[in-house]
């Protein structure tokens, strides 16, 4: 039976506790117009639900917005058809599974509403229903992540073109209520059952394919392959051992000591956390901190290090040591929505003002929305924290969050450093100097290994030097010994 002017929706309690999809599998679909938000265009949508599933209607589970499928309910789809698959014998009955993911829409949300979102959503989901419904199993997994499982997919080039044509679809601009948003997709793809053995496993690989596409940028396609599964499995390794090692206490903090331009005399450390693995030894941020982000940890790992540091400011004052302790902050660190209160609070804690640390904003608060981290940020400021912008002048970190954030400094990285002795060397330091002055920031400069690097950065205008020339990253009893020569030699 065909019902080429309905769609399956959700209208209060369905028969027997059916979804509304079920509901549209045996002949009950309401009006495509009873679902359609009042400024979204009506479609006329096709019968979409592989004859197969129709046994399992009763025990499908459907996602309440957009009417598709949710993630339990994909898994039993993508059961029922890799057994299907399977009778009929691969490749010819081969199946993609594509999941979709809508670049930026957190901006949406955070900008417009939970109600503009979610009819961004339901735009979405009606446009994968007109183009891809005939036949197709089609599902909102989470948030603004869709999938689509294609069959008869008998090569990784065709499962790429059928994501890209998804993807091109959804990163159509969509006009809700008077605006236009854009939202670049991504896609994740694998094949199935060539790629994963199982439901549930199609889309872990799927996930992780779209994990990478985020990575690689705006409208990025990735295929799932075996070298994903492996660096998979590695990142699941790592994230165990990191949450072990914060139960083992296996996490220490070095700091590494800024100093004054004009004198080189001490002014600030930047806190550093290092790894001490039991059969790796001492292991870098770059090797983990990445995994701790995905994982959650990260907030775990940022609150050892503030307290550790309010802790080690404390003890050093006690010696006649005034010493600014920077902090990094990661994206979701600064997500949370606790973050500021619980940075201020411990800070309360160990009797010190808000002006006895600073938070340095990594690459990857500066990707995405800003907006609730510069809200987070700005009641910071409010309490005497400064913000330093980190690695200024590369990749996220441009002019722009000059201007969007509540920053008190930049930090020049240190590729601008090496190329000093380039004929525009001095002339992009100083350029940069001159515009952090004019806004009224501190500028440091990160890298420095030679006196003569020093000097030249003094004669640019640079108000901070940091790097191996002075000191590498050291433990706190050493700073200590440090700052005391140091002071000594001034």
């Amino acid at each position: 039976m065909k019902h080429a002017d309905m769609i399956p929706v959700r209208e209060g309690p369905v028969h027997e506790g059916m979804s509304a999809i079920g509901a549209a599998l045996t002949g009950t679909a309401a009006p495509v117009s009873s679902f359609l938000q009042p400024d979204l265009p009506g479609l006329v949508l096709p019968e979409r639900t592989s004859p197969l599933l129709v046994p399992l209607v009763d025990s499908l589970s459907f996602d309440e917005l957009t009417g598709l499928y949710d993630r339990t309910g994909l898994q039993v789809a993508l059961k029922v058809l890799a057994g299907d698959s399977a009778a009929q014998g691969a490749p010819e009955s081969g199946i993609a599974l594509v999941l979709l993911d809508l670049g930026r829409f957190r901006t949406v949300n955070d900008g417009h509403g939970r109600h503009t979102g979610d009819r961004v959503l339901q735009a979405a989901a009606l446009r994968l229903k007109a183009a891809f419904g005939e036949r197709r199993v089609l599902a909102r997994l989470e948030s603004d992540m869709f999938g689509l499982v294609f069959s008869g997919v008998t090569s990784d080039g065709e499962a790429k073109r059928l994501a890209g044509e998804a993807a091109a679809l959804l990163s159509d601009p969509y006009d809700i209520a008077g605006m236009r948003f854009s939202l670049q997709t991504r896609a994740g793809v694998v094949r199935f059952p060539a790629a994963a053995e199982r439901g549930a496993e199609a889309i872990v690989a799927a996930e992780t394919a779209l994990a990478r596409a985020k990575q690689a940028g705006p409208g990025a396609i990735m295929l799932f392959n075996r070298q994903m599964r492996e660096r998979a499995w590695a990142n699941a390794r790592l994230e165990h051992d990191l949450a072990l090692a914060m139960h083992s206490g296996e996490f220490f903090v070095l700091y590494q000591p800024r100093v004054a331009a004009e004198d080189f005399r001490p002014t600030s450390v930047e806190a550093l956390i290092r790894w001490q693995h039991p059969t790796r030894g001492v292991v870098q941020p770059t090797d983990f901190i990445a995994a701790a982000e995905l994982s959650g940890l990260i907030r775990s790992l940022g609150r050892f290090v503030l307290t550790r540091s309010c802790r080690q400011t404390v003890e050093w004052r006690a010696r006649g040591i005034d010493l600014t302790v920077s902090i990094n902050a990661s994206a979701v660190e600064l997500d949370d929505p606790n973050y500021a209160q619980m940075v201020l609070s411990t800070l309360e804690r160990f009797g010190l003002e808000g002006a006895a640390i600073e938070i340095e904003l990594t690459e990857s608060v500066l990707m995405g929305s800003v907006a609730l981290r510069r809200e987070a940020l700005q009641h910071l400021r409010k309490k005497g924290v400064r913000i330093l912008i980190d690695d200024f002048g590369t990749g996220y970190s441009s002019l722009a969050y000059l201007h969007e954030l509540p920053v008190d400094g930049i930090k020049i990285d240190r590729q601008f450093v090496l190329r000093l002795d380039e004929p525009s060397g001095v002339s992009v330091i100083r350029a940069i100097a001159d515009l952090g002055h004019s806004l009224g920031l501190t500028v440091t400069a990160e890298g420095v290994e030679q006196l003569s690097q020093a000097r030249r950065l003094k004669a640019c205008g640079v108000d901070e030097l940091q790097g191996y020339g002075f000191a590498k990253p050291l433990r706190a009893v050493q700073v200590e010994k440090w700052v005391n020569r140091r002071l000594a030699a001034n």
